[in-house]
């Protein structure tokens, strides 16, 4: 495996953007966890064989203030108690928190596109996305053995436009890297045999 500062621009995007979700997936199950963990405190604490199955907004924050800022603590919270019985179950919480490491995912993507939009036309045609995989001699040399590799990307963009421009926008852009950082292996377009 190449080190990150060899790898191609598209390539660190693709590598960054999983890395980040699936920091972020562990990030849940951790949450799980610690919720798990309050609920039984609160449940011995309380000491009637009651079994809890929601949080005090305040232990809620409580349990954001590791994992989230101020601002992003609050935002989750406006939006968690989705039955407004002002209590949090686990799934108002999960759903909370993952909407918001979803958001969090998209803009690692958005800046992804931003990187690739060489021309600043919001834009990401087939000849940015080769350019960024051509930036170093390593890369180039892998692209030239590849025979098919203007069709592969121009294959991708197509695939993914969905207004028929021959260019993804970043919202198509988002979509089909999403898509394609957790497609089916079974999916994966041919590569060289010697890489």
């Amino acid at each position: 495996m190449k080190a990150l500062g060899q790898a191609s621009i598209f390539e660190q995007i693709l590598l960054r953007f999983v890395s980040s979700a699936a920091h972020n997936q562990e990030l849940l199950r951790v949450c799980r966890r610690q919720f798990q963990a309050l609920l039984d405190k609160q449940d011995a604490a309380r000491g009637d064989g009651v079994v809890s199955t929601e949080l005090s907004f305040s232990q809620a924050r409580e349990l954001l203030k590791g994992v989230a800022g101020a601002q992003e603590q609050q935002r989750i919270l406006s939006k968690i108690d989705t039955d407004v019985n002002a209590k949090v179950s686990f799934d108002e919480f999960q759903a909370a928190m993952a909407a918001s490491i979803a958001e969090q995912d998209r803009d690692v993507l958005r800046t992804a596109f931003r990187q690739l939009d060489r021309n600043n036309d919001h834009y990401v045609t087939v000849g940015e996305i080769q350019s960024s995989l051509t930036t170093n001699e390593q890369a180039l040399h892998r692209v030239r053995r590849t025979q098919n590799f203007q069709e592969q990307i121009a294959d991708f963009v197509a695939v993914h436009d969905g207004d028929g421009n021959k260019k993804l926008d970043m919202d198509e852009f988002v979509a089909a890297m999403e898509r394609f950082a957790f497609r089916d292996p079974e999916e994966t377009v041919a590569t060289d045999e010697g890489d």
